[in-house]
């Protein structure tokens, strides 16, 4: 047997509207009904407090804010007060309630939504829907007197919530304009007053933003289309990262000139330079293999173009000389023609096709640029095949060609042999001692060339050919001792 009261009053009939209501279930032979008087007892006294303090605001809101009893003020307004003390205190009992209903629910669909394997699931899963049914109805009737409140205070909140929208976004356009105007990114500002301005505009950047993430919740509450405040997050962004920044130049400047307050005798020059190194690296860490190939580019950028204007500048001055009309006609042609191109320690390398010196600078310096490779690259082919002659002699071999191309000549010996001596190794047990033997060899007449007579530049080449065989020796002759 069911029965259900739609509405509750003090006589038998009345306007009001209903504030309360529940399902009531007979259990027959034994009566048994849910929810218990008790608790709709206790409800309707919650509810007729609520309406008696009602009753009593609408009374007081009509008498004077205060009355004068002598030397004492009584102020009337005190019963909003109490209303609001009971609201806070129902707030926090119902949400304890609704806390307990979700966490049931959420027990409940992990049962129901675990996969059936045996009886024993099949068990577990109707189990949870015969203790949701035994709930369905407390839940009800704990879940219908918000649901009733929050249909009824729907409308209101929705209009205020609409208003209040329109003034935010006003209140935004405001102070969109202002902060382009006079914020903190504003061309040519000083850093401090960029610092200041930083301060102010963040305090009222974080009212808005309060603001904007309760529209916007509301706005989704009531189903409403939420409105977008590109703008307004943008200026988030820009404002977290002027926080950094100002952050860290508030910090080196209070850094800074607390040194100015430290006697000579309590200088710690290891922890200035500690804390000005934590300076320059605090913010660059995620970035920093990038910014050392920038600063590295741009090095190796700012070489060239200054190269380059050398150059240039030299040109300027030459160009007279080689056009000019009387000048240029008493010169032989042949100047024009550049067959070779020669190092400042006077070795010489020809170039296999003569380079013409005319027309812009430009083109024909980067053609010279590409005919010297192609000729050193023959060069050194050369040097590969004097290497695999049966006849080779070392010396010969070093004085016939430039120094970087004997230097490169002995590297190419060293790993010849090597290679071959390990191929060796498995059929002859002499081999790597014999090579090593070779390369003692070797070593020992470049450094009998240095017993003799010799220029600077070729004392030099000789010391630096012994510098490298001297590591390839001693990386073989490990090999040996391994073996």
């Amino acid at each position: 047997m069911v029965g259900e009261s739609d509405a509750l009053s003090h006589g038998k009939h009345s306007d009001q509207q209903a504030i309360f209501r529940a399902n009531v279930t007979l259990s027959i032979p034994n009566i048994v009904m849910v929810p218990a008087l008790e608790e709709v007892q206790q409800a309707l006294n919650r509810a007729s407090q609520i309406l008696f303090y009602q009753d009593l605001e609408l009374k007081i809101n009509s008498e004077p804010e205060y009355i004068t009893i002598g030397a004492i003020a009584l102020f009337t307004a005190e019963t909003k007060n109490w209303m609001v003390d009971y609201g806070l205190y129902c707030n926090r009992k119902y949400r304890s309630d609704m806390e307990q209903i979700f966490a049931f629910v959420f027990e409940a669909g992990k049962k129901l939504n675990r996969q059936i394997k045996d009886l024993d699931d099949i068990r577990i899963a109707m189990a949870a829907l015969k203790e949701i049914r035994e709930h369905q109805i407390n839940i009800d009737f704990q879940v219908g007197p918000i649901e009733n409140e929050l249909v009824a205070l729907q409308p209101h909140f929705r209009g205020e919530l609409v208003s209040n929208v329109e003034t935010f976004q006003e209140d935004c356009q405001h102070f969109y304009q202002e902060y382009e105007k006079d914020g903190p990114m504003v061309e040519g500002l000083a850093p401090q007053d960029a610092s200041d301005r930083l301060i102010m505009f963040q305090n009222r950047f974080d009212n808005l933003y309060r603001k904007y993430i309760t529209y916007t919740g509301g706005e989704e509450l009531f189903g409403l289309p939420v409105t977008q405040h590109p703008q307004l997050l943008e200026i988030r962004k820009q404002l977290v990262l002027l926080q950094k920044l100002y952050g860290l130049y508030n910090n080196v400047i209070e850094t800074v000139n607390g040194y100015y307050n430290v006697l000579w005798a309590d200088i710690n020059i290891e922890k200035i330079n500690n804390e000005l190194l934590d300076f320059q690296t605090r913010y660059n860490t995620p970035f920093k293999a990038q910014i050392q190939k920038w600063v590295q580019n741009l090095s190796n950028t700012t070489d060239i173009i200054e190269h380059w204007m050398t150059v240039q500048n030299l040109w300027i001055y030459l160009e007279a000389v080689f056009v000019g009309g009387d000048i240029a006609k008493q010169l032989p042609k042949i100047y024009d023609r550049i067959l070779a191109v020669s190092s400042r320690e006077g070795e010489t390398v020809e170039l296999e096709r003569p380079v013409t010196a005319e027309g812009n600078v430009e083109v024909w310096l980067n053609a010279l640029l590409k005919e010297s490779q192609w000729s050193l690259h023959l060069v050194i082919r050369q040097a590969v095949l004097a290497i695999q002659d049966s006849g080779f002699q070392l010396i010969d071999f070093l004085n016939s060609f430039p120094a970087q191309v004997g230097l490169l000549g002995i590297q190419m010996i060293w790993t010849r042999d090597s290679e071959e001596a390990l191929t060796s190794a498995r059929f002859d047990r002499r081999i790597m001692s014999k090579t090593n033997q070779l390369f003692l060899d070797l070593l020992n007449t470049l450094i009998d060339m240095t017993t003799r007579d010799l220029e600077a530049v070729e004392r030099t080449k000789y010391e630096t050919l012994i510098t490298i065989h001297v590591h390839q020796r001693d990386i073989f002759d490990d090999l040996v001792s391994n073996d």
